[in-house]
Order: structure tokens, then sequence, then C-alpha cells
């Protein structure tokens, strides 16, 4: 005959409320590449091999440098013309949409007036400069939300985006987010003047230098002038933090007090905003939580220092 403990069970009668589980972010380090197809062929297509990416892109020795560089995922979006994308995409499929050798810089202006529907995500695409060291199409996208410019001078008529290919494939392959700067590169880009450089710099324009004595090395990576890791950093800790309220109201049922505020608002910070301080590039996150006046909506912000890049040195010597 199976027993229990009645009297146990009556006393303290124990109910557990287990924390949600946080959905994964792993999304938001997908890179997908826009390439041209046929009429009919439009699709969004998940590879792991050059095999795979070889049934939906000619471009495959140069996007397979996503892989080289580590990542292990790359969807190809395959439209007969730009304006399917918006059709096709979901969001959270991906968060980096780079457009491949088969767009003109013309076509890429044009998709960003355009626009990207739902996708808010990170877009980035690679400019000739010309004999004056321009382009314009580049020059009208470059400071727009989330964009990333990679120019380059490579003398070929084709290009070969094979850098920018493959610093993103480093960047969103490494489980703590860096900069990535001065990487050895594939390719040479032809970027070989301490003068361009400079200027690419100062306008924040992404870019690989090539050394006699380094090769080629990825002197800039940024987006819309900042660190390259600040989108990312930023939407990871806005999925993180609403992933949180969610277990955290779940788990402690609370009354709209000023003690339960302050207990969720305790349990946000320890779960994640501890994660992302990191003096080498977020030294510091403020974060708070209130009751509105009705008592029904707890109103927080969150004030985020500026996330840090150490891009170059510039050192005088002082004779006495």
């Amino acid at each position: 005959m199976e027993t229990t403990s009645i009297l146990r069970n009556y006393v303290a009668k124990f109910e557990i409320n287990e924390a949600i589980a946080a959905p994964s972010l792993a999304w938001v380090k997908r890179i997908a590449v826009l390439v041209k197809g046929e009429e009919g062929q439009d699709g969004i297509f998940e590879c792991v091999t050059r095999g795979q990416l070889s049934q939906y892109t000619k471009n495959v020795d140069t996007i397979s440098n996503i892989f080289d560089a580590g990542s292990t995922v790359c969807y190809i979006v395959r439209v007969s013309n730009f304006a399917k994308f918006k059709d096709l995409y979901v969001d959270g499929q991906f968060f980096t949409l780079i457009f491949s050798e088969d767009w003109t810089d013309q076509e890429v202006a044009a998709a960003f007036e355009t626009g990207f529907g739902d996708f808010t995500g990170v877009k980035a695409a690679m400019f000739k400069l010309d004999e004056q060291n321009k382009n314009l199409y580049m020059e009208s996208i470059k400071d727009k939300q989330d964009v990333c410019c990679f120019a380059h001078k490579q003398k070929e008529e084709k290009a070969n985006f094979s850098n920018m290919y493959y610093a993103f494939g480093s960047l969103l392959s490494r489980d703590i987010l860096d900069n990535r700067q001065y990487i050895e590169m594939p390719v040479n880009d032809n970027i070989i003047a301490l003068g361009l450089a400079e200027k690419l710099f100062d306008e924040r324009i992404s870019f690989v230098t090539t050394d006699t004595d380094y090769g080629p090395r990825l002197s800039l990576f940024c987006i819309s002038g900042e660190p390259v890791i600040a989108p990312y950093v930023e939407k990871m800790l806005q999925l993180d933090i609403q992933a949180a309220a969610i277990s955290a109201t779940n788990l402690y049922k609370p009354n709209m007090t000023a003690s339960a505020i302050s207990k969720i608002k305790d349990y946000i910070e320890q779960k994640v905003i501890s994660k992302y301080v990191n003096p080498e590039t977020i030294p510091a996150i403020t974060f708070y939580l209130n009751m509105n006046e009705e008592g029904w909506i707890a109103k927080g912000a969150i004030t985020m220092s500026s996330i840090k890049a150490l891009w170059r040195y510039i050192i005088t010597i002082t004779k006495e």
C-alpha cells in the first residue's frame, strides 16, 4: 500500500514556481547574405557547408569566408528583386544582412531608399572608391542607422567581398564580442596609402589596409560611426531584460508595491545587467524601475555608457 506524509503536506504544502527560461539569443549573431536569383526562386535558405551555399549562389568562394572565420551558419536570401526581401523576412531569423557582389552600388543605395520592412538589424555593403577616394552611393547611406560600409580600391573589374564576409563571420562567431581590431584578413583591398586610411578612419568607414610587413589587416570595423559591437550588445541587452522581466513576474507574482518593484529590479540587475558591464567596452549601466501614479505599470530606464573601441594610438615623442 502506497503511503504519503499527509500531515507534512497538510501543514506545509509546497508549490514550486520556476522561472520561465529565457529565449535563445543565437539569432542575433546569425548572418544573412542577399543574393540575386531568377524569378520564382525567391527564398531564405540556411546553409552550414560550402556545398549548400553552391545550391543558392554563385559567390561561394567569397561568402564561404563567413565559415572560414568561425561562423557555423549562414543564411542565403535569394530574391529576383530587392522588393521581395520585405515579403520573405520574418523577425527573429537573423540580425545582419550583407549585400553580396550581385548588387551594384546604385542598387544598394536604392534599397535603403525603399526600406527594409520589419528588418531592423545591421545592414552591410562594400563600395569601390574612385580616383578621388570617394563613392557617392556610399556617402548617401553611411550615416543611416545600423549601417556598415566597407571601402576598397581593388583593381579587378569584379570586386572580391571576402574581407567583409570574413570580418562579420569572425565577429559573430565569438562568445564574447569584441571589435576584431587588426586581425589578419584573406585578401588585399589595395588600401595602402596612409592618407587614405586616415580619411576612412575620420569618416568611420570600415576598411582593410595591406602592409608589407603585416599583410592585410582589419584596420577599422564600425557601424554607423560606433564600435561594431554596439548594435549587437544593445539588441541582446534589450531581449535579455524583456525575458528577465517576464521570468521575474512569473516567479514572484508581485503586487504593485515598492518592495515588489525593488525585488524585480534586483533580479534583472543580477541576471542581466551585471553580465554586460565590462571595463573594456561598457564601463557602466544604470537601471531603474518605478511604479507609475496609477500603480498599474512599472516604468524603467537604462543609462548605458558609450561602448568603447580602441582603434589607434597617437604617440608624441618630446625631446628634452
